[in-house]
């Protein structure tokens, strides 16, 4: 059932014809010049040369617009712009391990999610650690001839063998500052999660070489999408632009559903109705929940217990449009289905409980890895999701139609509600709190939300995705 990587590299040349006119591709040139202004600065020499207090400042001072963090995470002018070498924004200044605090004024380092101020002595002792961990990376990097993946592995191994190099790295930002140095070896997909779901949505053939543990490693990962890159022929960020513009990456869950928690009929009456019926039975519209927790409260309260509050998040409000479910006997997969709508609740119905979807009848069925499932269970390995997109893909629609965009919008709930009531009374709001409690996501998904309503007066998650493009684009 797999595909080839003719297939593949047919498919996304094809994208780039089509989209070619439409999409501002970066100048290869431009590239050359600007990977080259970054290189000569931040070489691996010029690494040796510096001392501890000098690659505090010009390695790890992102207040510092010359040093090493503020290049990779922010430069933007003629001399680099580093949104051309991919993305490494968002989350905390955490992942750096030491930051120039505001909160303390002093560095500190970020232990589990707290913020450990340290003296200025440490943190050169540290800057000037994390400046000898990128030489010797340097070298692994250097020496590798990387023409098989068997060379990966022995790289990775060859680092990971070193105590201070094994979890180092794997971190966001030193995967991006060698790929500006060794492009045809390191990808621009710093972000596991975002490239494992390349991976997935291309439909990769060769992820049935690598282990499960091979699967959460960047460089392993940058060997098979480095491959494409050869044969496409296209640099790596005009390829990304490509692939975001096909693909919404990293926005899909992928799930296994036990069959046999249905009767015959009852399987046979889903399949046909184009919607998941969650087989709860609970006569409660659940969608006025926002978290397990308030579930968890709820259950307690009535002492319901046939399943446990996070089965019932799963099966129900925590479901979003386009994730996928596979229905399984067992392990052995018989239906797939893609969300096309948010958690319903018609009490009127024998079925109460429900979310819109397009069914498959899996064509070549195929045995899903891990436990059986007692309800749902989240599906993990990438050679199993990229088995579940092949089976929509090539599987049999059993629903006559495909469902309509749903228009009736529900009312905004918790921060959201909270956020755009304050929009209405003072037309502005400050999110306020410590690094990592969520401000910019809550912040750009509610904007996102509210201009989804008031453009097509229906929720962000239940737009088609060129809809869901033009909502991003306009905020």
């Amino acid at each position: 059932m797999e595909k080839n990587i003719e297939e593949i590299v047919g498919f996304l040349c094809q994208q780039y014809e089509r989209l070619k006119s439409s999409i501002n591709f970066v100048n290869d040139d431009l590239l050359a010049e600007q990977r080259n202004y970054f290189t000569t600065k931040f070489s691996k020499e010029v690494l040796e040369r510096m001392t501890p207090e000098e690659a505090l400042e010009n390695l790890m001072n992102s207040k510092n617009r010359d040093s090493l963090v503020y290049h990779l995470e922010f430069k933007n002018d003629e001399d680099f712009n580093t949104s051309n070498f991919g993305g490494i924004g968002g989350g905390t200044a955490g992942k750096f391990t030491i930051f120039h605090s505001n909160k303390f004024d002093q560095w500190v380092k970020w232990e589990g999610n707290s913020q450990v101020p340290i003296s200025d002595q440490a943190a050169q002792e540290r800057a000037y650690e994390i400046s000898q961990n990128l030489v010797k990376l340097h070298h692994h990097i250097e020496n590798s001839p990387h023409e098989t993946l068997e060379d990966v592995r022995e790289m990775v191994r060859a680092i990971e063998a070193d105590q201070e190099l094994a979890r180092f790295y794997q971190y966001g930002w030193v995967h991006k500052y060698f790929h500006l140095f060794y492009p045809e070896k390191i990808s621009d997909f710093s972000s596991t999660n975002t490239f494992r779901s390349l991976l997935v949505k291309i439909k990769h053939p060769f992820v049935n070489e690598i282990s499960m543990e091979e699967e959460n490693n960047t460089y392993i990962l940058d060997f098979l999408y480095n491959e494409l890159v050869k044969r496409i022929g296209l640099s790596h960020p005009n390829l990304s632009k490509i692939v975001y513009s096909v693909f919404e990456l990293g926005s899909t869950n992928y799930y296994k559903v036990e069959l046999n928690k249905y009767s015959v009929s009852d399987l046979d009456k889903m399949i046909q109705s184009e919607y998941f019926f969650p087989p709860i039975k609970l006569n409660r519209d659940l969608s006025d929940f926002t978290s397990t927790k308030e579930l968890r409260e709820f259950t307690k309260g009535i002492d319901y217990r046939e399943y446990s509050a996070t089965q019932i998040n799963s099966l129900t409000i925590g479901l979003k449009r386009n994730d996928v479910l596979l229905l399984v006997d067992e392990r052995e997969a018989k239906y797939v289905g893609v969300l096309k709508g948010e958690y319903e609740f018609i009490s009127e119905e024998a079925f109460q409980h429900r979310v819109p979807i397009v069914w498959h009848k899996v064509k070549d069925t195929f045995e899903i890895s891990g436990k059986v499932p007692k309800l749902i269970n989240r599906i993990y390995p990438i050679k199993d999701q990229v088995n579940v997109e092949l089976a929509v893909e090539k599987g049999d629609t059993v629903s006559s139609t495909i469902l309509p965009n749903r228009k009736e919008v529900k009312p905004l709930k918790g921060i959201m509600r909270e956020i755009n009531s304050l929009l209405m009374k003072k037309k502005q709001v400050i999110l306020t709190g410590a690094p990592g409690t969520g401000k910019s996501y809550w912040a750009l998904n509610t904007v996102y939300e509210l201009v989804a309503r008031q453009n097509y007066q229906n929720s962000f998650v239940n737009l088609q995705p060129e809809e869901q493009k033009q909502v991003k684009n306009s905020t």
